[in-house]
């Protein structure tokens, strides 16, 4: 984890809780369902958000950025 901490990415998560697969995701908003299953799983490093692409999902979802992205602060040891 880098010295600031992370920003995880509850995609996958927010449209396994709705119902929702990535491929009608893709379809609403015009993007390959590569691009939202790359934002889908869980074990993949992501070091940059298409800012773009989050305000189409938080559109056609109606929800708010903070349900799909969480930071997550360093840990003291």
């Amino acid at each position: 984890m880098q010295p600031f901490g992370k920003i995880k990415v509850k995609l996958g998560e927010y449209l396994n809780q709705h119902g929702i697969t990535r491929n009608s995701l893709a379809d609403s908003i015009g993007v390959k369902f590569q691009t939202i299953d790359h934002y889908c799983k869980p074990d993949v490093e992501i070091y940059r958000l298409d800012m773009v692409l989050f305000a189409k999902i938080c559109c056609s979802l109606q929800c708010e950025i903070s349900d799909l992205l969480e930071y997550i602060p360093l840990e003291n040891k």
